[in-house]
């Protein structure tokens, strides 16, 4: 509780943390994702104990839901003593890591329609029984935030340009609640989320470097060295015609439909995973045409003819569309990137991020990396698949620019990263290569 609301303090004064007081909330929820010692009994009278005290301060009841609609948990805020209290032992929010009750495996049930009174509907935990492979899981995870704990990552920004990250997040967070509403340096621990059953879905999800907007992840450092990103270009189109025996050399990229610019390509890309995670061809239709992308004329009059396009152009795999595959092929695809991340670690100590089907690294550690993607690749699934090196453009806004300490917060987080290693801070910028 106390660095819940330290966090929120730090991001801003007024900022509140919503902690309930309901009894089934503590008691009647699986033990798998709570911790056992959190009762409703302890947290209760915690939190009555730090108001009484007036180092947490109460701003608003919760309420009961009604007609439908959900309830809302009793607000909290960090008193001025709390904060004190903070800054005396020089509590920074790099210094806060994971515990050991941490839900490395989470699986969520079906997530409920949008409804006019619950227009951000978010799916349930489920309870699992963990298996002797489930286990294996956790322990690969946990193996992983081990070390994603001692290593220091980072974005290279000028305070104008997190000021802009900010906002951009901020009102992307309006369309999507899953969205961080800004950067949060802290949450770099990573777990996988499994979709009904442990056959859909694992992709790994946790990072902050996972929510900015892609071309801010050029900016991110790991341990003071610029990353560049290496990608599994096409993964999940490439796994089907491999699955009809038709291998990357003979169907090329998937989304290239004709002649295609960037703009196309990408209106195909999402029309296409759209059609693989609906479950009919109108579905599908009504979801194209509700998204924000446009029917490229006059290449297409409507988005029927578009559809009908791609399903003559991928006749050889017509018959996995509107299935709602994508969450099978995701289990793959998450297998695949456990694979690199572990292998990473055990043969070379190394650290890799990963952005579901793409991996960051530092520029020197392509060269073990690499190989490592193919190896995985062939030994989850037997597959062979392109690789697309996403690395700095020379023209990029920012690119090999040193910045000041007095421009960037940058240095300030490192510095304090560094001290609760006990190594001792070298300012200098981050390496290119």
């Amino acid at each position: 509780m106390v660095l819940n609301l330290f966090l929120a303090y730090q991001e801003d004064k007024t900022k509140v943390v919503g902690i309930s007081r309901d009894s089934n909330y503590w008691d009647g929820r699986d033990k798998i994702y709570n911790n056992s010692k959190l009762s409703y009994s302890f947290m209760v009278t915690s939190l009555d104990v730090l108001v009484k005290h007036k180092y947490i301060l109460e701003v608003k009841k919760g309420k009961q839901g009604q007609y439908g609609k959900p309830g809302t948990t009793t607000r909290y805020r960090a008193s001025e003593s709390l904060i004190k209290l903070c800054k005396r032992d020089s509590l920074d929010a790099v210094d806060i890591t994971v515990s050991e009750d941490f839900p490395m495996i989470r699986l969520k049930g079906k997530k409920p329609k949008k409804t006019v009174l619950n227009p951000f509907p978010k799916a349930k935990l489920i309870s699992f029984k963990v298996t002797p492979k489930i286990y294996i899981m956790q322990e690969m995870v946990r193996g992983i935030n081990q070390h994603l704990a001692i290593t220091d990552i980072n974005l290279y920004l000028s305070h104008k340009e997190e000021a802009e990250l900010n906002k951009r997040m901020m009102a992307k967070k309006k369309d999507d609640e899953a969205i961080e509403d800004k950067v949060r340096y802290h949450n770099k621990y990573l777990y996988r989320v499994f979709n009904e059953d442990f056959k859909h879905g694992g992709r790994f999800y946790g990072g902050f470097w996972q929510q900015i907007p892609s071309e801010y992840r050029q900016r991110i450092t790991i341990d003071n060295f610029l990353t560049f990103e290496m990608d599994y270009s096409t993964i999940h189109f490439s796994m089907l015609y491999q699955q009809e025996g038709i291998p990357k050399e003979k169907h090329g990229d998937p989304y290239a439909i004709g002649d295609v610019d960037d703009a196309l390509r990408k209106i195909y890309k999402q029309t296409m995973n759209t059609m693989l995670n609906t479950s009919s061809f109108d579905e599908a239709l009504r979801v194209c045409r509700k998204s924000k992308m446009l029917l490229p004329r006059p290449r297409y009059k409507t988005w029927t003819e578009l559809l009908n396009h791609i399903l003559q152009y991928h006749e050889p795999i017509k018959k996995y569309f509107f299935k709602q595959i994508g969450t099978e092929l995701q289990r793959i695809d998450s297998d695949i990137a456990e694979f690199v991340m572990v292998k990473m670690i055990n043969e070379h100590g190394l650290v890799v991020l990963p952005i579901h089907d793409s991996f960051l690294c530092r520029m020197k550690d392509l060269d073990k990396l690499i190989p490592i993607m193919h190896e995985a690749a062939d030994e989850v699934a037997g597959l062979s698949l392109y690789m697309e090196l996403k690395a700095y453009k020379k023209n990029h806004k920012g690119y090999g620019k040193e910045l000041k300490m007095k421009d960037t917060d940058y240095y300030k987080r490192r510095k304090a990263f560094l001290k609760r290693m006990n190594i001792k801070m070298m300012i200098t910028p981050p390496n290119i290569l």
